[in-house]
């Protein structure tokens, strides 16, 4: 492994050496790969040496849950998914190296699965988002967004809308460092350092009691001490309004979808 590592660790300064206004891009593989899992133990070291020595200038890393066995199902949807596991040690790896996260999400249906649709994907640009994601990566957009010769495929317009709501939200996103990420009671982390990668709720600069069904929250603060939340309902199949207890009275503010600005929600 090591040999692999050092000699993209070679690629990469090669690039910036004859494009060094480019990034010299790699991506980790995800904990499915058949070396390097949670199962055999191997997955976190893995991806510490990966950073120890390629040294990149952000932390990538890829998953594509909806296929794979034991990581979706109709029932439990994507609640067992280690997707959770990996997202969560590549946040503790991107705190430690002061690393920007990136998440390539899967962008459409790659194992051929009988049921596929957007919201799925939906889900796990909001899931990259979740642990405080500074890039979202697509894969792939031929057969989903475009074909081949660079016709509409079937979901271009709405891939097109959710491009202009995180264009709208990143000015603020950019601007935060996630300090937290808190899951409901239904997410099953199935990895032996599960106490390291997502925070209880005690924990909560803001939450006095457990979060709804399917329901995951993530703090956030910005450079000046302000506290922000995001609230994702991982449920794809339905919406849901959703009603979180606090810890106290606060000025709340929305930051908007539709034109990025924050407005006040309740003033307490």
């Amino acid at each position: 492994l090591d040999d692999q590592l050092e000699a993209s660790r070679i690629l990469v300064d090669f690039a910036d050496k004859h494009a060094p206004d480019r990034l010299g891009f790699t991506v980790a593989i995800p904990s499915y790969n058949l070396d390097y899992t949670w199962d055999n133990g191997l997955f976190p070291d893995y991806l510490e040496r990966y950073v120890n020595i390629i040294n990149p200038s952000v932390l990538s890393l890829d998953y594509y849950p909806f296929g794979i066995p034991g990581d979706q199902d109709e029932v439990d949807q994507c609640d067992k998914s280690r997707m959770w596991c990996d997202l969560g040690i590549q946040k503790l790896l991107c705190d430690k190296y002061d690393l920007p996260l990136w998440f390539y999400y899967q962008g459409q249906n790659l194992h051929n699965v009988d049921f596929f649709i957007f919201p799925m994907i939906r889900s796990m640009m909001y899931a990259g988002a979740l642990y405080g994601a500074k890039g979202l990566q697509h894969f792939t957009a031929v057969g989903a967004v475009i074909d081949a010769d660079g016709n509409k495929e079937k979901f271009f317009d709405e891939q097109k809308a959710i491009h202009e709501e995180f264009r709208n939200l990143g000015e603020t996103l950019m601007a935060l460092s996630c300090k937290r990420v808190i899951h409901d009671e239904s997410v099953v982390l199935r990895c032996e350092i599960a106490d390291k990668l997502a925070s209880k709720l005690e924990e909560s600069a803001y939450l006095s009691a457990p979060l709804p069904h399917r329901v995951s929250v993530s703090e956030f603060e910005d450079e000046y001490g302000n506290g922000y939340m995001m609230i994702l309902n991982r449920d794809y199949m339905k919406s849901a309004e959703v009603e979180l207890a606090l810890n106290g009275n606060y000025r709340i503010y929305n930051v908007s979808k539709t034109d990025g600005l924050q407005h006040v929600i309740s003033d307490k």
